[in-house]
């Protein structure tokens, strides 16, 4: 039986689930992560994905078994690669300025070895699926994506947001996930030309629409780094085509297409004068700010060998190491004295904004040939399951490649920028690596053959995945990871690395018309969850847009059941589509219920009549519709399968996925209590900041490591010094924040957060001695 063909229509009531094919399934969960966004969390756009899949990994850790599938990592250089950047990356946590904050990451991101140890695993469960998969994930791809893109649109047209992002935070982050998505979808509609399937001119122009959604939210995000991507994974593909088929013409219209679009860029960009607030910023074709973060970058590696100093004036010990393994990751903030403020006063260092950068200084020189090594043997094993690459000719390729990588990293300072242009060196590197592939394509485009190739489904797949490796190395020369696109990033890169012989699988492989039922089930879920009100008040907004829920659930029942009936052997009725609206109205009447619970807790924090342990309670109890739309989406996903499941297997999925949801609701609360600190610090009258003194407090008990609310909980201590308060314990109170935060975070006197907190305490008490040690 094929992927999701055993729920009965209209219901998503338990069937018995196969353990060893509970990890395959929940992979089609992972996108459903693009919907979440919860704005009153501190870390806004980001907590709420990275709960979600770390929930996900742990249930997928929880349904392995035995050796099924395991032999297909061996002689597979992919994964091999894959699991050697892992280690590099431990290696730098080991040994990083701050240990905790690269393990945990950043507050405000959260990508540190626990969101790459959830990828990992993600990754290794998508070598172990079936090709199935490789289908299947287009409904959940579809009816995930058209509410994002959609709420885009809104975003510019109804709140006149000149650069929308969507649920995915920052518009970059949604451009770089919108690229992946055109890039697997775009081959499809190649697809139905050599299918015989029936509605074949109707699937054509729905997948149309739908990659038109895309692209004008595309657009409208501004994001030239993406589009930049996005090109480069076009015309790779193009070139693919030329090499299976041996033909000089697909030469000739890749050329053809960049000489047009590189000539056109440059005529329109000559008479514009756009701005960068708007999407007109495409035609910019220098910035500012990023050639001066590479340039500051620069400097930093050039300096990465001298010691840094500690709170208490010791020096790194591991100075003479650094270049080979970096600092740590998630540690650029505390590189900010090396670089002073070249953005301006209160601005933060927290990426280069370039691959190459942010891998040479969080992990040194063994994670960029790591990460390096990912990326080129990603193109290597695609290009072998294509027919494109043989083991005589891995070496020919090897040299063509580096002497591409050193040509570009001495062309692109000369041509591409007139200023000081030694930060280009990376950038034009990474695109030498593209240029060398879209060679290697040429040079077999003119290469003879005696066989007769035609094109088949699989070839489709596979330089679909291929464009999208091309477009993501190109968008992150220009961006940096986060969870927007890293889920689905490693979800196609697991896809990638699965072995040749199964690629005969895709060519019988159809979506299931349960897939659609799935799809429009969680997505609907999800945009109730992010889209709602939780707190509200005249100190805390907790609402993205609750008044467009009904037109994005709208948008998500019309796709989905358009693509329903147009998939084959589909059995559309009123009781299925029903279901997904009783589902819909269950869920948002519980969010209501909830709704309720936090409009008596805002009135307590109000009047100021809320003890910790109660406010604690409440937080958790206002999280619980995080836990239910992540188990539901499990639940529902499992629950597409039938056959026997054992009872221990079930008693440890439970076990291992209530730690999942765990994880989550602690960081959910601990982030919430941030926010509302935030929130009432900012009102400037007594009662706010005690109320936010005291839910600092309680977000640092349940995340210690994190510097950022200790960094805020002294800074209100100094607020109500500043009051005139008759508080002689809150000298020492600062203290024991500031102790406490080095403790966690040794070299964080090197940031800036710091600075401007010393500058301030400097200000109040300019006649007491340092808090700590040298700030160098």
């Amino acid at each position: 039986m094929g992927y999701l063909q055993s729920v009965a229509a209209g219901s998503f009531a338990a069937g018995k689930v196969h353990n060893k094919e509970i990890g395959s399934i929940l992979i089609l969960a992972m996108p459903f992560a693009l919907l979440l966004f919860q704005e009153a969390r501190f870390e806004g756009y980001e907590s709420e994905k990275s709960g979600f899949l770390i929930f996900l990994s742990l249930i997928i850790i929880a349904s392995w078994q035995g050796k099924r599938r395991w032999r297909a990592w061996r002689l597979n250089p992919l994964v091999v690669s894959v699991l050697a950047y892992f280690v590099t990356q431990a290696l730098s946590t080991v040994f990083s300025l701050s240990p905790t904050s690269s393990l945990w990451g950043d507050p405000q991101r959260s990508q540190g070895l626990i969101s790459l140890c959830a990828y990992i695993l993600l990754f290794l469960q998508c070598v172990r699926a079936g090709q199935e998969l490789s289908q299947q994930i287009i409904p959940v791809l579809i009816c995930v994506t058209a509410p994002i893109c959609v709420f885009s649109i809104v975003e510019r047209i109804g709140f006149d947001i000149t650069r929308p992002g969507s649920t995915a935070g920052n518009p970059n982050y949604l451009s770089s996930s919108l690229i992946l998505i055109l890039l697997f979808l775009i081959p499809q509609v190649y697809s139905l030309r050599i299918s015989r399937l029936p509605a074949r001119r109707a699937r054509f122009v729905f997948l149309a629409l739908i990659i038109g959604l895309v692209g004008t939210a595309l657009i409208l995000s501004g994001s030239r780094g993406a589009l930049v991507g996005l090109f480069g994974g076009i015309v790779v593909s193009i070139l693919s085509f030329g090499a299976i088929l041996r033909r000089r013409s697909y030469v000739i219209g890749a050329v053809s297409l960049l000489g047009g679009v590189v000539l056109s860029y440059g005529l329109i960009a000559a008479h514009v004068n756009p701005s960068l607030t708007d999407a007109q910023r495409i035609f910019q074709p220098t910035d500012e700010f990023r050639m001066t973060t590479w340039q500051v970058s620069q400097d930093l590696l050039r300096r990465q060998s001298k010691p840094l100093v500690s709170f208490d004036d010791q020096k790194d010990p591991r100075a003479w190491l650094r270049p080979i393994i970096g600092y740590g990751l998630e540690t650029l903030p505390q590189l900010q004295t090396r670089l002073g403020t070249p953005y301006g006063e209160n601005r933060y260092f927290d990426s280069t904004h370039n691959l190459v950068f942010d891998t040479l200084l969080t992990s040194g020189r063994m994670g960029l040939f790591a990460i390096s090594a990912v990326f080129l043997s990603a193109v290597a094993w695609i290009s072998f399951r294509l027919g494109l690459l043989s083991r005589r000719s891995v070496a020919l390729l090897s040299v063509l490649e580096l002497v591409c990588i050193v040509a570009g990293a001495q062309l692109a300072p000369r041509f591409l920028y007139s200023g000081d242009n030694s930060g280009l060196i990376p950038l034009g590197a990474a695109l030498g690596a593209v240029a060398g592939i879209a060679l290697w394509l040429i040079g077999l485009a003119f290469t003879k053959t005696r066989n007769k190739i035609e094109i088949e489904r699989k070839h489709i797949y596979l330089i679909g995945l291929l464009s999208i490796v091309v477009a993501h190395w190109v968008d992150l020369q220009f961006g940096f990871t986060q969870h927007a696109s890293d889920a689905l990033w490693w979800m196609f890169l697991g896809l990638a690395a699965q072995r040749a012989e199964s690629d005969s699988q895709v060519q019988s492989a159809e979506v299931q018309a349960h897939s659609w039922q799935l799809a429009m089930g969680i997505s609907g879920v999800f945009v109730i969850y992010s889209f709602g009100i939780s707190i509200q008040s005249r100190f805390v907004q907790h609402e993205l847009a609750s008044e467009f829920i009904p037109i994005l659930l709208g948008v998500i029942l019309v796709v989905g059941v358009i693509g329903l009936a147009l998939t084959a052997k589909s059995n559309l009725s009123w009781r299925m589509i029903l279901s997904i609206l009783a589902l819909w109205g269950a869920w948002a009447g519980l969010k209501s219920i909830i709704n309720i619970f936090a409009s008596l807790l805002d009135e307590s924090l109000v009047t100021g009549n809320v003890s910790p342990s109660l406010l604690m309670q409440s937080l958790f109890l206002l999280s619980m519709k995080g836990w239910i739309a992540f188990a539901l989406s499990a639940y529902w996903c499992i629950c597409s399968f039938k056959s026997g499941l054992q009872g221990f297997r079930v008693l440890l999925i439970v076990l291992i996925g209530s730690i999942g949801l765990a994880n989550y609701a602690v960081n959910d609360v601990a982030s919430t209590l941030h926010a509302l600190g935030n929130a009432f610090v900012s009102t400037q009258t007594v009662e706010g900041l005690r109320i936010a003194e005291t839910t600092y407090e309680l977000s640092a008990s349940l995340a210690p490591y994190n510097y950022q609310v200790r960094i805020a909980w002294a800074g209100t201590l100094l607020a109500h010094l500043r009051s005139k308060l008759d508080r002689s314990d809150y000298p020492e109170m600062i203290q024991s924040q500031v102790l406490t935060l080095f403790q966690w975070n040794p070299y964080y006197n090197n940031s800036l957060s710091w600075g401007l907190f010393l500058r301030e305490y400097y200000g109040l008490f300019s006649a007491q001695p340092p808090l700590v040690g040298g700030t160098t």
